[in-house]
């Protein structure tokens, strides 16, 4: 972006938090200490993994169990937005010179149920840097960028990740990590490979990385095949009148979307659908993105098996999404599934392709919360050359099935309740579908 010195290198790997992080530990032999705070999946939370100054290069033992600390929207807000001393930390070391340095990421928009993140925590988080201690700033924009402009001009992130694949819909699997250059002295990488080294030896593992930031950080053979691909997807955008354009429209068609599943009804009077996300808020548009995360509920408030609904769906002529939509973290959140429930599905649970959609709790369910919680739920996707005609059929199959009570075979049953891990939901981001 103009005025902005960064680095671009093109990944393969959509979790490049862990690769940041990884670059940072093992920074013992320069006498640097790091507190990484990286995201959990959970909506309103953050996890912060402190890597002691004992934490070695990957594949070598250390002193214990990294520090998790969780911290939700509000301590954010108070610390980084409104400067409350109580949340400053510093390292437990300090045996090392300063700087030592802090890594704060969060996601710009969650995937499961499209909240947005205040991009102004970025600055915020920043300012509570000292002389002896720094906070840097990750920005995941893997699911904001295909439908809302991010200017880094305005937005002074050190580093930002994003997906090719979200935004075109292809080729899978691509996407980029961008830092400032500045950044790239901190950087250590605890691994190599293939292409990122100018001399290697055998015996020794001797080895030193190319000069240039991102040849030293693409290992193996750059997917050039794929990259080629990115210059028709950013010009698709550019003849669809550029992405404030691809904004507006998913925005509009998000609203339609909400408001008529929110209107629909039971003939008892009963809501058809329990929706996760801000979508009721007055200040939507800066809160909420292109996703309608959902569950469909049964006029008892029980909900209907989610993979009943994905195939009905299917035979329909449109694509659900189902299951936690890979955030776990934030799908077990909105359903209040607690984390001991999921760890006993250990072993008995592969993903969500398999067919465990409930689990028993030895405790009262509240169905007030989501209809009776579950393990499992689907997600429309629709890109920025989507119509409303589109969302209208959406709207219309789950009124038509439901009343005519043909949707869902699954029973709710247990002792105490049944909680299940997944929404239904309806994304309409981006300017192609995402599966991943």
């Amino acid at each position: 972006h103009r005025g902005v010195r960064a680095v671009v290198v093109v990944v393969v790997v959509v979790v490049v938090v862990v690769v940041v992080v990884g670059y940072f530990v093992g920074r013992r032999t320069q006498g640097w200490y790091l507190d990484a705070c990286v995201p959990t999946s959970a909506p309103l939370r953050t996890a912060c993994v402190s890597v002691s100054d004992d934490t070695l290069p990957l594949g070598t033992p250390h002193a214990g169990p990294p520090h998790t600390q969780a911290v939700n929207e509000s301590f954010v807000d108070r610390w980084a937005m409104r400067g409350d001393s109580a949340g400053d930390h510093s390292p437990p070391n300090t045996r090392f010179p300063a700087p030592t340095y802090s890594l704060f990421a969060f996601p710009a928009e969650d995937n499961f149920a499209g909240v947005k993140y205040p991009l102004s925590w970025v600055k915020g988080v920043q300012s509570r840097s000292t002389d002896s201690h720094r906070w840097l700033v990750m920005v995941d924009a893997a699911a904001y960028v295909p439908t809302q402009p991010l200017d880094l001009s305005q937005v002074p992130v050190d580093f930002v990740d994003m997906s090719f694949y979200k935004m075109f819909g292809y080729p899978t699997g691509l996407g980029a990590l961008i830092m400032k250059t500045s950044l790239v002295p901190l950087l250590r990488k605890v691994f190599w490979g293939g292409g990122t080294v100018a001399l290697a030896t055998s015996e020794d593992n001797f080895h030193v990385l190319k000069c240039r930031p991102s040849d030293r950080l693409e290992d193996g053979t750059v997917a050039f095949l794929d990259v080629i691909a990115v210059k028709h997807g950013l010009n698709m955008i550019h003849k669809l009148g550029g992405i404030r354009r691809v904004q507006e429209h998913v925005a509009c068609l998000t609203e339609w979307l909400y408001t008529h599943l929110a209107a629909l009804r039971h003939s008892n009077g009963a809501p058809m659908l329990a929706i996760f996300g801000k979508h009721n808020m007055p200040n939507h548009r800066q809160v909420q993105g292109g996703i309608v995360n959902f569950e469909l509920l049964k006029p008892d408030g029980s909900i209907f098996s989610y993979k009943t609904v994905e195939k009905e769906a299917a035979g329909a002529g449109f694509h659900l999404r189902t299951g936690a939509e890979c955030n776990p973290g934030a799908c077990y959140n909105y359903l209040g599934v607690q984390e001991s429930e999921v760890e006993s599905l250990a072993g008995k649970k592969e993903g969500c392709e398999d067919d465990v959609e409930f689990i028993k709790v030895q405790r009262p369910v509240d169905r007030g919360q989501s209809g009776a919680p579950r393990g499992g739920g689907p997600q429309v996707g629709r890109g920025a050359p989507g119509l409303s005609a589109g969302v209208a059929r959406v709207v219309e199959h789950f009124r038509r099935r439901v009343r005519a009570g043909g949707l869902g075979r699954a029973h709710v049953q247990g002792q105490g309740g049944v909680k299940a891990a997944g929404g239904a939901g309806v994304a309409v981001a981006g300017a192609g579908k995402e599966r991943g």
